[in-house]
């Protein structure tokens, strides 16, 4: 059973800066994705990543995570994308989470496809987060 947090083997993670490039399912689109200040696991199986919202919301990347089923307080239908400015890729949905198809930049990648920065590089501490 392959999700985040899945046979990691210890409680020390080391903090990287990481690129991958999201591939948007509807439109094929690719976008390299930037994410500063990202918890590095390993393990057999780990086969997922997890993304902070309000981390990113920081960085003023929006998360549509609702169901294009479902309709918000102002009767928009819902999205399921990240947008970043002006620029959307689809999420996918699977069981109780969305998610992204990603994989390694190559060298064309960083030639050709739009870059995001996701997170901020500066440190962000969420526990000064009011709701």
């Amino acid at each position: 059973m392959g999700m985040a947090l899945a046979d990691v083997p210890s409680n020390h993670y080391d903090i990287v800066c990481t690129a991958t490039v999201a591939i948007d399912p509807r439109t094929n689109t690719k976008v390299i994705l930037i994410i500063h200040q990202a918890i590095y696991m390993t393990g057999d199986q780990q086969y997922e990543s997890l993304l902070h919202c309000d981390q990113a919301h920081d960085q003023h990347v929006i998360i549509n995570d609702m169901a294009t089923c479902y309709f918000d307080s102002y009767n928009n239908p819902g999205k399921k994308n990240m947008e970043v400015e002006g620029q959307s890729v689809n999420l996918r949905y699977g069981r109780l989470k969305c998610f992204l198809n990603i994989r390694t930049p190559t060298p064309h990648d960083w030639d050709y496809c739009p870059v995001w920065e996701l997170t901020s590089p500066t440190p962000w501490i969420g526990k000064n987060r009011f709701r």
